[in-house]
């Protein structure tokens, strides 16, 4: 688990697996107050920079209520690439 600092104050988690075969964005939070001003988009915007390094696919899991996410995720290329009952998993190649 990573904690998300700015400028020396907390501002979320980022959690990042990695398998052989590609890497799993497992879980990303940022505080409500700190939401919508670009700094998820900027962590996973660099994941994305190491996955195309290592040429690894980034995968993950976001819930189906989770619309701001979903769409965040499509923005940077994100696609669905499975269904289950609550979640949706997304593939970035």
């Amino acid at each position: 688990i990573q904690i998300l600092l700015r400028n020396n104050q907390r501002v979320g988690m980022l959690m990042i697996l990695e398998e052989t075969e590609r890497l799993w964005l497992d879980e990303i939070q940022i505080d409500p107050q700190f939401q919508n001003q670009g700094i998820g988009t900027t962590v996973i915007g660099e994941l994305i920079a190491t996955s195309r390094h290592r040429q690894l696919p980034v995968h993950l899991r976001v819930l189906r209520a989770n619309r701001g996410a979903q769409r965040l995720y499509r923005r940077l290329g994100f696609r669905r690439i499975e269904d289950a009952k609550h979640h949706i998993v997304m593939e970035l190649k």
